[in-house]
């Protein structure tokens, strides 16, 4: 193992970043099907893990409770100070919160069954973290088992340098389980290991569109709901919405806080506005029949969303951002914004507000689209190279997934607490999450190339360009930095055949 970790160490590239759609399979589902049977434990709590699952070779729990005890041995969870991560994964005791409660019996329930002692540790931000895994990984120190990453930042470093065990070769691991999102691991699998997962332990944060309700009462206008219902909530009734809504309150020819507005964002506002792109199943790269990416090709829907967001920044739909900044949820609740768009873990900024809100999906690109697309923008898990004991690895990632969708338990909780506040009375609601978190999608060009030189400029493009400069010029952006994209690409791949060189050393 020694002589692994040097060659991995010698050849360690350190390229930019990374997120993926399959845009071939219909959207998976983001949370499992599991209907494994559950037991009382003795403490009177419903388990999060058994060793009863269904039957089927492909939905079977491969983990064998009932023989493994590790005694007491840690296990090291760690992410860092970021969306979700902060509410909705760990949970250090008892709690009368049910979310703390679901997360907290989870973690009892795996450490339970298999002897195991987890230990969850929360960086300040992504870069310390990173810092300490490359530490780690740099001297073959197994300090970390299980990370939890950004949704892009440093994972095409992650991926192509030999940095992470092949979850594939986890013993016990049953990719093929209802707690795998199979579609999205399919997506996210560029070479010939499964090196970032996606399963139910990892709860996903797609973006939505919340809307001020009383606004639409006020205006007179469509409500969102019933677009959706009738497969007419489009680009361009969203705009249409918007512009009702955007009016100069004073006549003043200068837009400022105290104006009416359609749109508003959070966090920066890059990634919100690309995600028009992926709601209308334009994605930054495709995979070819052999199954390698390439950077899209520009064509008129790509062209057509960038000039429709140029405009709204023109003709003052768009809240204005403070020395580039996004506004935040205030400017909804006083009614001041008709539509605010946000991960889904901004209905927690909502829950304090009195503003009567609802939830749709991203809107389609027009009526002949037929899925709903909801890129994810929560986080991966991984599992760094220099584990000692993958066997009991194995068996706690497991574990985590298979325990997080028995009823009652992380997700069904996680669905009720986004549910919570002005939503918990609004009968629509639940169908909106339905769509949402059933239409979960990657792009593969975002997550590893996102950030990386040319592809960053592309990914930014509708925000850096369109809402801020109100540039409507893609074709020739694109032209001037197409080659660059996809020389990412190339060289990502060079670097991933590591693992090709390498098959079989981590069995």
């Amino acid at each position: 193992m020694k002589k692994i970790i040097c060659l991995l160490l010698a050849i360690l590239l350190v390229l930019p970043l990374a997120v993926a759609c399959n845009n071939d399979e219909k959207p998976p589902v983001t949370t499992g099907d599991n209907t494994g049977d559950t037991t009382t434990a003795p403490d009177g709590t419903e388990p999060a893990v058994t060793s009863d699952a269904e039957t089927s070779d492909e939905n079977m729990l491969k983990v064998p409770t009932d023989e493994l005890d590790f005694e007491n041995e840690e296990v090291v969870i760690t992410a860092f100070d970021w969306q979700g991560y902060k509410y909705y994964f760990f949970a250090e005791e008892e709690s009368e919160d049910p979310m703390e409660a679901a997360i907290y019996n989870r973690r009892r329930s795996v450490e339970e069954a298999i002897g195991v002692a987890i230990t969850e540790r929360m960086y300040a931000t992504y870069d310390e973290m990173y810092s300490a895994m490359e530490q780690s990984v740099g001297t073959g120190d197994d300090a970390m088992q299980i990370v939890l990453t950004h949704c892009i930042s440093r994972l095409s470093t992650y991926t192509s340098g030999g940095t992470l065990f092949p979850l594939d070769e986890l013993p016990y691991v049953n990719l093929d389980a209802d707690w795998w999102n199979k579609e999205q691991m399919g997506s996210l699998k560029l070479g010939s290991h499964y090196l970032l997962g996606a399963n139910d332990y990892m709860l996903p944060c797609p973006y939505a569109i919340f809307f001020n309700k009383d606004m639409i009462t006020n205006l007179g206008i469509e409500n969102p709901y019933d677009l959706v219902e009738k497969n007419e909530w489009t680009i361009d009734k969203y705009e249409e919405l918007a512009r009702a809504a955007s009016r100069d309150a004073d006549s003043s020819g200068t837009y400022d806080e105290n104006d009416y507005y359609g749109i508003s964002c959070q966090n920066g506002g890059g990634s919100t506005f690309l995600s028009f792109w992926s709601a209308s199943e334009q994605f930054m790269a495709y995979k070819d029949d052999d199954g390698k990416l390439s950077i899209f090709e520009n064509n008129e829907k790509a062209q057509d969303i960038c000039e429709t967001v140029a405009q709204w920044s023109k003709d003052h739909l768009i809240c204005p951002f403070p020395s580039g900044k996004s506004t935040d949820a205030i400017h909804m609740s006083t009614n001041h914004v008709l539509f605010w768009m946000s991960n889904i873990a901004g209905a927690e900024e909502l829950r304090d507000t009195d503003v009567d809100y609802g939830i749709v999906p991203f809107p389609k690109y027009d009526s002949e689209q037929e899925n709903y697309y909801s890129l994810d923008w929560g986080g991966l898990m991984v599992v760094p190279t220099t584990i000692r004991n993958p066997e009991m690895v194995g068996a706690t990632v497991e574990l985590l997934a298979y325990g997080s969708d028995v009823e009652g338990g992380v997700i069904d909780t996680y669905y009720d607490l986004v549910l919570d506040g002005q939503l918990s009375q609004d009968p629509t609601a639940p169908q909106m999450l339905d769509i949402l978190f059933d239409t979960i999608c990657y792009d593969p060009g975002v997550t590893f190339w996102g950030l990386s030189g040319s592809y960053l400029q592309l990914f930014y493009y509708p925000w850096n360009y369109g809402v801020l400069q109100g540039r409507s010029d893609f074709s020739s952006f694109y032209a001037s930095n197409k080659e660059g994209a996809q020389k990412f690409i190339d060289d990502y791949y060079e670097a991933l055949a590591i693992y090709d060189s390498l098959d079989g050393w981590f069995g």
